[in-house]
């Protein structure tokens, strides 16, 4: 009698591991980023990297201390037909604009056009000591699938943050429309039907 109970029991037992998928056969991986991207804009990347970022808006609160600009100022990047040249911006707070031609080695600001009173004047050029781009990354799916993720533009410490769309690969690669930004590392997370 009691073998017949001890082997009832375990036929309940394995019945239930059998419903419930082996004890940990639901468990899914999936791949994510492990770190965010940092990007130091330079003359070999520069304009490929802003090119990729054409018709995005990046606002600094409370100014650019390199533009002189003490309240909130927007920067345009702009494509040729915007700007009569490659690749361009536009520069506005307070109801002044400044457009003109966008150019590496750092980010250098050549301006060509413009009704500000200083500092962002007509044939100035502003060339911008640390110049870097943060793309959000960590934790993001690196699935290859398009997604909006923060990108932040610095300029000397200044940060702007904006949603674009970019993908990242199953190796880290970080693509904005077909360009890409970098590499970042990937690792493994495991968890019950999926991320």
């Amino acid at each position: 009698m009691k073998r017949m109970f001890l082997l009832a029991a375990i036929l309940s037992s394995a019945t239930f591991l059998v419903s419930c998928g082996g004890g940990g056969g639901g468990e899914e991986s999936t791949t994510v980023a492990a770190e965010n991207l940092e990007v130091r804009v330079d003359q070999t990347n520069g304009e490929a990297l802003f090119t990729a970022l054409e018709g995005e808006s990046f606002t600094y609160d409370g100014g650019v201390p390199d533009f002189e600009t003490t309240t909130d100022t927007k920067v345009d990047i702009v494509g040729p037909t915007a700007n009569r040249q490659n690749l361009g911006f536009r520069i506005s707070s307070d109801g002044n604009t400044a457009t003109g031609a966008l150019e590496f080695g750092s980010c250098i600001f050549r301006i060509t056009g413009s009704n500000y009173r200083t500092k962002l004047t007509v044939g100035t050029s502003i060339k911008v000591r640390d110049c870097d781009i943060v793309v959000n990354t960590t934790g993001k799916l690196a699935d290859g699938e398009v997604r909006r993720v923060a990108v932040t533009v610095v300029i000397n410490g200044r940060r702007a943050t904006r949603y674009v769309n970019l993908s990242i690969t199953r190796d880290g690669s970080v693509l904005i429309e077909s360009v890409v930004f970098g590499r970042v590392k990937v690792r493994t997370v495991t968890g019950t039907g999926g991320f």
